[in-house]
């Protein structure tokens, strides 16, 4: 139930910023400098996160064999997942990005082409 409201939230938000990218480019040229902040401040969240996380598994795990006996307590594996999260941003910046150039490319809206958005 969470994902799918997730997931609809996250669509409808993806939905909205094309819709105000398409509409309203001038506006969403001043929201684009806003979005791009967030999305960068959240990736260095993200990033210092999972450096600090990494640091503190590695840590515990030296203290964890040093103060055992050698051979006796079985070591946990380093996490081998790949953290997919740190990719989101770099997603979202090319998404907006790529939605900031529409106007560029002459894909605006009729009133947007009768007021000499081009």
């Amino acid at each position: 139930m969470m994902a799918a409201t997730f997931s609809a939230l996250l669509l409808a938000a993806v939905t909205a910023f094309a819709l105000i990218a398409y509409r309203h480019p001038r506006a969403y040229a001043k929201l684009y400098v806003v979005l791009v902040i967030l999305v960068g401040a959240g990736w260095l969240a993200q990033m210092a996160f999972t450096v600090g996380y990494a640091l503190g598994s590695r840590d515990t795990q030296l203290e964890i064999v040093k103060l055992n006996a050698p051979n006796t307590v079985k070591r946990p594996e380093p996490d081998s997942s790949f953290d997919f999260r740190l990719f989101i941003a770099s997603a979202l910046f090319a998404y907006l990005t790529i939605l900031r150039g529409l106007p560029l490319m002459g894909i605006v809206a009729e009133k947007e082409k009768e007021n000499g958005f081009k």
